[in-house]
């Protein structure tokens, strides 16, 4: 009973913030639509570098936040100053490689999507005010993961959604020139974003400072004391940042086949994949706090409760992406009657939504198990192998086949993107009985050989 109270605890403030940051991001969507072609066009070109960088920075502070809820059961907060140092380094340095990148081969990424020059002027514009809020963010997503990891979700959550109201009410101001300010479009736009994601990271490190006591940064004297404990942070987080590569690269490749089937199909199929995002935000909140939990009992060593709590999760879990699936067919219908498309489009749109919420409660426990379950556990290595098969040796090429070869209507085709998520769904809960995925990373080796020898015993 205490697990379900501190579940519903922890992810109460991540779930609100998720489904504010939709319902607002959708707001921007909007106000960018006014701007013009050419600038929708560059702003999404642009994004695509932000995705990049988005996913090197998540993952650095996703593996890094596994070490957190570990040392964090154990109290240890000198180990948890050594890789929070280590995580703002690396992001740090990340982000200021994109800015290099971005005031000097800006122009020949935008020439990689397009030969428009009004379209990569605009974009360039844009990139190289909106890429130095990528050093902010860089620290942000490190503090936020530290917060998180200690059971503050709170915090993060509060200061997120302030933040994107400032965001989005300074996107509002800048664009259009409200009250004393120009009208500067595409610029507004950048500047907002920047502005907001300063005041972000002045909330963090306040709310950080004063939260906990072991932020100085000593880092010089720490990596030469923790030369172990630095080797498994690398062997934890780098296929962490390789899995959301390959991830990216393959959504990429879904994209392009789906591209191939025709301008319908591919509205359809956005229109679909947007309804689709609002059910996820639930199993965000579940999925970060369940890794939380079984985080901190990994580091206290309570590797009996581990196995048990997991099982809840995912039957919890299970149970919710039915109802909400159902929740979601129900409503996205009359949602997709909003869009001003053929009627063919929204018909295609119903059949795919149909889909997406018949197989919903696989998704949502395969993200619980991934990020929940194995990821808290430090199983990296062993979630990037699984992931890169499902998607490249399974997914793609069925897909592949459906559109390429067999040129199915997109209706049939999406019922080829359930080979993947099937494939991953055996996998995960194979390695999840076999109870490999428990593992304390932030012990030594005969500790760890302890738990998993108490593990395999029960």
């Amino acid at each position: 009973m205490k697990e379900k109270y501190e579940l519903i605890k922890l992810a109460m403030p991540i779930i609100l913030y998720e489904f504010f940051t939709i319902v607002l991001s959708n707001i921007d969507s909007l106000m960018v639509g006014q701007l013009g072609v050419n600038s929708i066009v560059a702003i999404n070109i642009a994004e695509q570098i932000k995705l990049i960088i988005m996913c090197l920075l998540f993952g650095v502070a996703n593996g890094t936040s596994i070490f957190f809820s570990q040392f964090w059961g154990k109290r240890d907060k000198k180990n948890m100053a050594v890789v929070l140092n280590l995580c703002l380094v690396i992001n740090l340095c990340i982000g200021l490689f994109f800015i290099f990148i971005s005031y000097n081969f800006g122009e020949l990424f935008f020439s990689l999507y397009t030969k428009d020059k009004e379209i990569m002027n605009i974009g360039s514009e844009y990139l190289k005010i909106v890429v130095i809020s990528y050093m902010f963010t860089a620290a942000s997503v490190t503090f936020s993961a530290l917060l998180r990891s200690i059971k503050n979700t709170k915090a993060p959550a509060i200061i997120g959604g302030i933040c994107v109201i400032v965001n989005t009410v300074g996107n509002f101001v800048l664009i259009n020139g409200i009250l004393f300010f120009p009208k500067m479009g595409v610029k507004g736009l950048a500047i907002a974003t920047v502005a907001a994601r300063m005041l972000e990271l002045i909330a963090y490190i306040a709310i950080v400072l004063k939260t906990v006591d072991f932020t100085r940064f000593q880092l010089k004297n720490q990596v030469v004391k923790s030369k172990r404990l630095i080797r498994r942070y690398f062997r934890v987080i780098v296929p962490e940042i390789l899995g959301g590569i390959v991830w990216i690269v393959g959504i990429a490749v879904y994209n392009i086949l789906y591209a191939n089937l025709g301008k319908n199909s591919f509205a359809a199929m956005n229109i679909a994949s947007v309804i689709e995002g609002f059910a996820f935000f639930v199993f965000v909140g579940i999925s970060r706090s369940s890794a939380i939990i079984i985080g901190n009992k990994i580091g206290e060593s309570k590797s009996g409760e581990v196995y048990e709590d997991g099982k809840w999760f995912i039957k919890i879990t299970g149970l919710l992406g039915i109802v909400i699936g159902a929740l979601l067919f129900t409503v996205g219908y009359f949602i997709i009657d909003l869009y001003n498309v053929d009627i063919l489009i929204k018909t295609h749109a119903r059949y795919i939504l149909l889909f997406f919420s018949a197989i919903l409660w696989i998704k949502v426990i395969n993200k619980v198990l991934i990020e929940g379950m194995l990821g808290s556990g430090g199983d990296t290595k062993y979630l990037f192998v699984i992931s890169t098969i499902s998607m490249w040796c399974i997914g793609v090429p069925l897909l592949f086949f459906a559109t390429n070869i067999m040129k199915f209507p997109i209706y049939i085709v999406i019922l080829f993107t359930l080979g993947e998520e099937v494939a991953k769904l055996g996998f995960c809960v194979y390695r999840f009985i076999s109870k490999k995925w428990i593992n304390d990373i932030t012990a030594n080796n005969e500790v760890n050989s302890v738990l998993q020898k108490e593990v395999s015993n029960e």
